[in-house]
């Protein structure tokens, strides 16, 4: 599942196409993405002495602003002054990874967020080689993945790359003052001022911790992402594919993975023996179940943030008396379900030997 206003902005992509409405992007729609011309930046009416104006949309309780990523997809992403990255969800990074828009070499790690709840979120950051708000282009920004729940948040790693940025109530217009600094997206620039009025009205999250941005790729990571949306585990030699964030039988997840056609086929639901090599305590992706007043998230690395509000997966074995074999990702521990439950968000994980 994608956040309201990230539904809203597929949705209207996927009319323009002429396609219905989803709200979520499938393989098809990443084909189309793929094959689409990149357009042509146009001088903007907006552009005034005080700065560059770009008409902002209401939808609810918060504003939203037209952003062309990687010169391939226009999304509408919510002013967010204090989310220290501009923020993609799962469902978004996986697309534009499937149609190369993200590759590998734009990967530069992972880093842990403080929430406004006082909650913590570890999220894998990347690259993303251009932004592009009405005729503003800023380059190599700092973006992080987030839950597949989430909404697009555009933060101050972008809106940081301004000399200010104000936030015109009356006018409903973002004014961006000062040109970017088109350089990579680093610790500097972090004293540039940011003028959005912290109104009820802009929903603007805010006094969240902001770290300094790493500007140096890590060595190569655990992890590589295929072009089709797998999920490569060097240390195993295995190939995964995450499933829906939606609760499945036992069943149905095994039916899932026997069905699965996505990157040359020939999944199978993963063994717990297999299963249990992606258990990382120091890690978190998703949001997890919600029980006794709070979230039991997966504690699984965050390239798996499509788990969403799953902490259990299926895996391969028989059912008995006793239930049917499951892994529990918050304590790392084999389980045995029912295997009609669908009260608890248990996933389904597909898998097979790497071909690299």
């Amino acid at each position: 599942m994608y956040g309201p206003a990230t539904r809203a902005a597929i949705s209207a992509w996927q009319v323009a196409q002429g396609k219905p409405p989803t709200g979520f992007l499938s393989n098809a729609d990443a084909d189309t993405l793929g094959r689409q011309e990149a357009p042509t930046a146009q001088p903007s009416p907006g552009a005034t002495a005080a700065g560059h104006s770009v008409r902002l949309e209401r939808q609810g309780s918060v504003y939203v602003v037209p952003v062309l990523i990687n010169r391939a997809i226009t999304l509408k992403f919510i002013l967010d002054s204090g989310a220290s990255d501009v923020l993609i969800p799962a469902d978004v990074f996986r697309t534009l990874v499937r149609t190369g828009t993200v590759s590998e070499s734009d990967l530069i790690g992972s880093k842990t967020y403080s929430l406004a709840d006082g909650s913590k979120l570890q999220g894998t950051q990347f690259i993303i080689r251009e932004l592009m708000v009405g005729s503003e282009i800023t380059r190599n920004v700092v973006a992080s993945v987030g839950p597949a729940t989430g909404d697009l948040l555009l933060g101050l790693s972008f809106l940081s790359r301004f000399g200010s940025v104000t936030l015109d109530n009356d006018q409903h217009v973002l004014i961006l003052s000062g040109n970017p600094d088109v350089r990579s997206s680093g610790p500097q620039g972090r004293d540039k001022q940011v003028k959005i009025p912290a109104t009820p009205e802009t929903a603007l999250a805010g006094n969240r911790h902001d770290q300094a941005q790493p500007s140096i790729p890590p060595e190569r990571s655990r992890y590589r992402l295929a072009d089709c949306g797998s999920i490569i585990d060097r240390s195993t030699n295995l190939e995964w594919y995450v499933g829906p964030d939606v609760n499945m039988t036992w069943s149905e997840a095994n039916k899932w993975a026997q069905v699965l056609g996505v990157c040359q086929g020939r999944w199978a639901t993963p063994s717990i023996e297999q299963i249990k090599t992606l258990f990382d305590p120091n890690q978190t992706a998703g949001t997890g179940y919600y029980t006794r007043g709070r979230y039991w998230p997966a504690h699984i690395d965050p390239v798996f943030s499509q788990i969403g509000k799953g902490s259990w997966v299926w895996t391969y074995g028989a059912a008995d008396s006793l239930g049917a074999p499951a892994f529990n990702f918050n304590q790392g521990i084999a389980v045995r379900l029912s295997p009609a439950n669908k009260e608890y968000t248990t996933r389904a994980f597909a898998v097979k030997p790497a071909s690299e």
